[in-house]
């Protein structure tokens, strides 16, 4: 696929226009409405027909598509780097799927990489506000993201 093909993105039932193609690659940055997403290439479909004028619907999702995305993502043992590049795709999933929140488990550890994610948190455009766990979420170790 290359830069301005219409997809269709079955799993969010959307679609979108290519930004980026692949160039061999298995990711491909897509464009759904005023999202910004990188989606295996397998998961996309060719839309049937380009469209002159650019439009995007994005329909709610169905318990079914909700239930594709865990409302938890487990990090521990990642460095930093791997971590936050897993939360990047995983939170633009869940916040099209339509879920209100999800818990981010990183561990208590040093710190190191909880400190890494909320640093990431307070600048991502879909995150309304996150919290450190209660006591029988997890406490310090994991930290629960609300989505706007």
């Amino acid at each position: 696929m290359k830069s301005g093909d219409l997809v269709v993105i079955p799993r969010f039932n959307a679609e979108g226009y290519v930004l980026e193609g692949s160039n061999g690659g298995s990711d491909v940055l897509v464009q759904v409405g005023a999202l910004k997403v990188n989606l295996p290439l397998h998961e996309l479909r060719r839309g049937a027909k380009q469209k002159k004028a650019r439009t995007f619907s994005i329909k709610a999702p169905s318990l079914e598509q909700k239930a594709e995305v865990s409302p938890e993502l487990h990090l521990r043992g990642l460095r930093v780097d791997e971590a936050l590049e897993k939360v990047d795709k995983y939170l633009d999933s869940a916040y099209l799927a339509g879920l209100p929140n999800v818990n981010l488990i990183h561990g208590k550890g040093t710190g190191a990489l909880r400190d890494a994610l909320r640093q990431y948190l307070t600048q991502h455009p879909f995150v309304g506000s996150y919290r450190t766990g209660g006591y029988y979420e997890g406490g310090t170790g994991v930290t629960v993201v609300t989505f706007k």
